[in-house]
């Protein structure tokens, strides 16, 4: 207690200025404590809305290809029935 009076005569005795100087102080870790926590939490979150995103964009064009191939597969086996009937292709050689 004696030097925390020396300490504020030290100060010109200002008793505020000292009390406020040792709360800062003391606030500091924890005031670091909560912007660290805080910047990990929404770099967590940042980074699942974007890779939310990313997903739903890639799935969008998955489903796109998908379709493509399903349309080009269809386009052939229309072709190759068209074949078959015209007689200008054995269906051993298409299916085989």
């Amino acid at each position: 207690m004696e030097s925390n009076k020396q300490h504020c005569l030290e100060n010109g005795g200002n008793i505020e200025k000292t009390i406020r100087n040792h709360r800062v102080q003391a606030m500091d870790p924890l005031g670091s404590v909560i912007v660290e926590t805080g910047k990990c939490i929404f770099s967590f979150f940042f980074t699942s809305i974007a890779i939310f995103i990313k997903l739903q964009h890639n799935t969008g064009r998955l489903r796109k290809e998908f379709k493509k191939l399903e349309d080009r597969k269809n386009g052939i086996e229309e072709d190759v029935r068209l074949a078959e009937t015209e007689g200008k292709c054995s269906t051993e050689q298409v299916k085989g």
